[in-house]
């Protein structure tokens, strides 16, 4: 097995957030360990204060448990910190129901998406859910959704546009919104040039698939920092509605 600091060299990999022409608070919070292979984006719900600390919450969760004594195993495979992060996930739900009880407050909640890659396995990643914020695999010129969006709109069939106002937002799992914590597991096959993208619903509201698809191919061969930003532009010039 190769040293610690060779595991994940096999990926490269960027962040970047933006705050969108509307929203006066960012309540996207993202987390990037790429000596561990994980990769995380949370997208806060409750207004206020509550949305981006919900988020916050959620990211510094799982960084603190990969931040714990790993062996070099656990670090490599996906197994362990697929459970580390699980645990983190669940301890930031508790965290922030207590704290909105506390507060006195409604809803309060983030939706999260992680990407867990294996370096024993290089073919294999596993993706854990909640909520509608997504993950997608571009390859070889094609786009897939690994994620499907817990919502309200998705279950019931409805696109967006055809739900009241009201609910187009609403989803039906996220951290800290119900008392367990139920996230869905995927496994993902990797291979060579595999583009991932973690996002939010302030992107995939904005650009849809098909223009992904495009804006992805169109800079595939360029570094993954002007990807990200040509991304969050093309957001932006759609009206920039949300984070």
């Amino acid at each position: 097995m190769p040293g610690r600091d060779e595991f994940f060299k096999f990926l490269d990999s960027i962040d970047l957030s933006d705050v969108g022409r509307r929203r006066k608070r960012n309540e996207d919070s993202v987390l990037r360990v790429p000596s561990h292979g994980v990769f995380c984006v949370a997208d806060g719900m409750g207004g206020e204060d509550s949305g981006d600390v919900a988020s916050q919450a959620t990211v510094s969760a799982v960084e603190r448990e990969l931040k714990q004594e790993l062996t070099d195993v656990d670090v490599a495979s996906s197994r362990a910190k697929k459970a580390r992060v699980t645990n983190a996930l669940r301890e930031a739900s508790r965290w922030i129901q207590k704290r909105a009880e506390q507060r006195g407050r409604g809803l309060s909640g983030s939706t999260v998406v992680v990407l867990v890659f294996d370096a024993i396995s290089p073919g294999k990643a596993v993706s854990l859910h909640a909520g509608d914020s997504r993950i997608y695999r571009y390859r070889a010129g094609d786009l897939e959704q690994i994620t499907r969006d817990h919502s309200l709109a998705e279950e019931s069939g409805y696109s967006k546009r055809q739900l009241p106002k009201v609910f187009r937002g609403m989803v039906t799992r996220g951290v800290g919104i119900r008392d367990e914590l139920d996230l869905e597991e995927t496994p993902v096959d990797v291979k060579e040039k595999d583009i991932f993208l973690l996002c939010s619903d302030g992107l995939t509201g904005m650009i849809p698939d098909r223009r992904l698809r495009k804006m992805i191919r169109k800079h595939e061969d360029s570094p993954l920092s002007e990807l990200a930003a040509a991304l969050i532009a093309e957001a932006n010039e759609a009206g920039g509605d949300d984070n």
